[in-house]
């Protein structure tokens, strides 16, 4: 710890803002990084980016990003989204970045390691930090200089290097388990629509294909499709209602908040992310409201939420590890009435993109399209035989299941990274000590 060193991270390197461009410089020419990409974990998002004209960049060298640059969010209507933190880990050609963004390029390489330093800024602790010192009302802004001044304690290289291999190696499983969670989920997805959307089994016996399911399976699909409904002879459409139980959330006001780590925890919009629930930010109620006024909104493992506004029909499953928690506005709560569909089915089915449409068709709104209970009551779900769909829980099911394995993991590993880093900053626990914790968990 002798060796440690508290500085200022002006001192490591130089920053420079971003290119300042409007809606009509979008075109064929130099990708370009906006503050989204620095959402997506340790590591800048580099795919799918927009471009600008090649007459929007004046100066490309000094504009460029390359290998080991860190990239802060300039400024956020949220407080919490300035300083947004990121790592360039490629060497991107012809890539800018936006003026809502600063970029920090480390110089002086023998006292500090990008990936090291990346990880101490994504901290809790410095996350707080860097949305304290952000200034304005409205709108949070970070500046050059603000930057410049803030002290971060410094291990020799070495160590940092050993520290940035640790968390690393917890966030190289996470990533895995994302990627695999991409292919269970497209699995999953890729039955529902064979099965219920494109009647596969039905057109293939209808076109005397062979059976490409176990008999049990193939035997519970019709030979034939009813010409007025569409459908497989024998199946029908019915009211959403009939099948599916939906509730949607209060309006839990501001001054109810607890403001503190006490109490239920209450989702809103923005804690429905990427088909999971982010509770980092949830606010709370006093346990009493919680199961008194506002018992009946309790939710249950796998209720599946819905956005109802803003982006529409964002959904997650819930787990059991996210309970206590309780529903509010903007927000829907979908289960399954017994005997009718299953849990998987339900999910499948509202995150299809034929449910997002007619919800789309249906929702009210000029500026911002919502839905609600009554839009619901108006949809009509399909509701095939009860043995299949029981058969189809089976398959899809077990995928989803291991989804929620991975992603309960993905939390617990997530949680034991960011003990880690202070922990180790403080001495509190050396490198080979976590070196061993990370082996017992990976």
């Amino acid at each position: 710890m002798s060796e440690w060193k508290i500085i200022n991270i002006g001192q490591l390197g130089s920053f420079r803002n971003g290119l300042n461009f409007s809606q009509d410089d979008y075109g064929s020419g130099f990708s370009i990084i906006n503050v989204k990409q620095l959402y997506g974990g340790r590591f800048v998002q580099i795919n799918n980016l927009m471009e600008v004209k090649k007459s929007t960049v004046r100066n490309l060298d000094s504009l460029a990003l390359k290998y080991g640059d860190i990239l802060f969010a300039r400024s956020s209507v949220k407080a919490s989204g300035a300083g947004q933190v990121a790592m360039v880990n490629v060497h991107p050609i012809n890539c800018v970045f936006s003026g809502f963004i600063i970029r920090f390029r480390i110089e002086a390489l023998d006292q500090a390691y990008p990936l090291f330093i990346n990880y101490l800024l994504r901290s809790p602790e410095y996350r707080e930090i860097l949305t304290r010192i952000g200034s304005g009302t409205t709108i949070t802004n970070l500046t050059q200089e603000t930057l410049s001044g803030l002290e971060i304690c410094l291990p020799p290289l070495t160590e940092q290097k050993a520290i940035a291999h640790i968390l690393g190696s917890l966030d190289d499983k996470i990533e895995l388990n994302r990627r695999m969670n991409e292919t269970l989920e497209a699995m999953a997805r890729a039955i529902f629509k064979d099965w219920f959307v494109d009647f596969g089994p039905t057109r293939a016996k209808i076109e005397g294909r062979a059976p490409y399911l176990p008999e049990p399976i193939w035997s519970l699909f019709p030979d034939a499709i009813d010409p007025q409904s569409g459908l497989p002879v024998g199946w029908e459409k019915k009211p959403l209602p009939e099948v599916i139980d939906f509730k949607e959330g209060p309006g839990i006001r501001n001054w109810q908040y607890t403001n503190s780590e006490e109490g239920t925890r209450f989702i809103n919009i923005r804690c429905i992310q990427d088909n999971d629930l982010n509770l980092k930010t949830a606010n709370r109620i006093t346990d009493d409201e919680a199961n008194g006024k506002y018992s009946h909104f309790h939710l249950r493992e796998w209720d599946i939420v819905v956005s109802t506004s803003g982006t529409l029909g964002r959904s997650a499953i819930v787990r059991k590890e996210h309970l206590p928690l309780v529903l509010n506005t903007s927000v829907i709560r979908f289960r399954p009435i017994d005997q009718k569909i299953t849990k998987s089915f339900l999910f499948l089915y509202l995150n299809s993109p034929y449910f997002l449409e007619e919800l789309m068709a249906m929702a009210s709104g000029s500026v911002q399209k919502n839905f609600g209970p009554m839009h619901l009551k108006k949809m009509r779900v399909l509701t095939p035989p009860f043995d299949l769909v029981c058969q189809f829980e089976k398959r899809a099911g077990s995928l989803l299941n291991k989804v929620i394995c991975n992603r309960s993991e993905s939390d617990s590993l997530a949680e034991l990274r960011d003990r880690l880093l202070p922990k180790l900053m403080s001495g509190e626990i050396r490198v080979k000590d976590a070196e061993k914790i990370v082996e017992e968990v990976l």
